[in-house]
């Protein structure tokens, strides 16, 4: 006869928590009457790294709908927020009056090339066109590509290999 061990049951403090983590970008945002408050933004060359707060007059546009959700500054930079504050995005965005844009995913299409499955030819055509389209010319696209193949590489290795 198996004997499996007991689960052991953590202490109520010790209970994980089940509030949802606030995202990648930054520990969050905090929504004000007329401006977004950054805390903690992880990327250190974003404006809201030196000065957290951007008031309306700051923001060109929203794209709540993205993934991750994103603000597009007057200055023309984009900052995230997290997927969980999507809702109060768009809300404050109608609020204000902020426009709401619906970006097409441009380096989702770029980066397929470097998916761990086999794009075709076809596909790959299809891709390219959609870029061109989109006001990308052939020298750009192979531009961006040739930029980021070695550390896309490299990033799927590690993964492939379960270091990641």
């Amino acid at each position: 006869m198996i004997f499996w061990p007991r689960r052991r049951r953590r202490p109520p403090a010790q209970q994980p928590s089940r509030v949802p983590l606030p995202g990648l970008w930054s520990r969050g945002v905090e929504f004000g009457d007329d401006a977004l408050t950054f805390v903690d933004y992880v990327q250190p060359a974003a404006s809201v790294c030196a000065e957290p707060v951007l008031s309306v007059g700051g923001i060109r546009d929203v794209d709540p709908a993205g993934f991750p959700p994103e603000i597009r500054t007057t200055a023309g930079e984009t900052l995230f927020v997290s997927k969980l504050r999507e809702g109060d995005l768009r809300q404050f965005a109608e609020r204000h009056r902020i426009p709401q844009i619906a970006r097409p995913d441009i380096w989702m299409r770029l980066l397929e090339p470097f998916l761990d499955t086999t794009i075709g030819h076809g596909r790959q055509a299809d891709t390219d066109g959609w870029l061109r389209e989109r006001g990308l010319s052939e020298a750009d696209i192979a531009r961006a590509r040739a930029r980021v193949g070695p550390m896309m590489t490299a990033y799927n290795e590690l993964l492939w290999e379960g270091r990641i």
